[in-house]
C-alpha cells in the first residue's frame, strides 16, 4: 500500500499539489479468496460507511464536520455522509450512485470532481 501512496504523492507533486495525509481501510469482511490476508478480514468501524477514519481525520485537522462535504460515487459514500451530518455530493463517475437505494439520496449530483467543488465552494470554477 505504502508504494501505491508514494506513486500518488509523486504524481501530485509534479502537479505542485500536497496530501496531509491519507486514510484507508485496509480490512474487507468477505473472505474466501485465494492469497488473502488472514487478520484483514474482520468487521471494522474504519470501513465505509462507518465513519472512524473521517473522525480521525476531523480530529487531526480540526474539522468541522457539519460545515464539510463527502463526495463519492456510491452509496457507502453518500451514507458516510449522512452519519457525519455532512453534504453528501454524489459524482457521476465511477459507480455513479448505480448502488444508491431510494432511501439515501444526495444533496447534489455532479457530472464530475470540477462540478463537485464549484457547488461546494458556491461558485464557478
Amino acid at each position: 500500500m505504502q508504494c501505491l501512496h508514494n506513486k500518488l504523492e509523486t504524481l501530485l507533486g509534479y502537479e505542485r499539489a500536497k496530501l496531509d495525509a491519507i486514510y484507508y481501510c485496509p480490512h474487507h469482511p468477505d473472505g474466501g479468496y485465494a492469497g488473502e490476508v488472514p487478520e484483514y478480514k474482520t468487521r471494522c468501524r474504519c470501513r465505509k460507511p462507518d465513519t472512524l477514519l473521517y473522525e480521525q481525520a476531523a480530529r487531526r485537522f480540526h474539522i468541522d464536520l457539519t460545515g464539510s462535504a463527502v463526495v463519492g460515487d456510491s452509496a457507502r459514500d453518500i451514507e458516510a455522509a449522512r452519519r457525519l451530518g455532512c453534504r453528501a455530493v454524489l459524482v457521476e463517475t465511477g459507480l455513479a450512485g448505480r448502488d444508491l437505494p431510494a432511501h439515501i439520496q444526495p444533496d447534489f449530483v455532479a457530472p464530475d470532481l470540477l462540478q463537485a467543488v464549484a457547488w461546494i465552494t458556491g461558485g464557478p470554477l
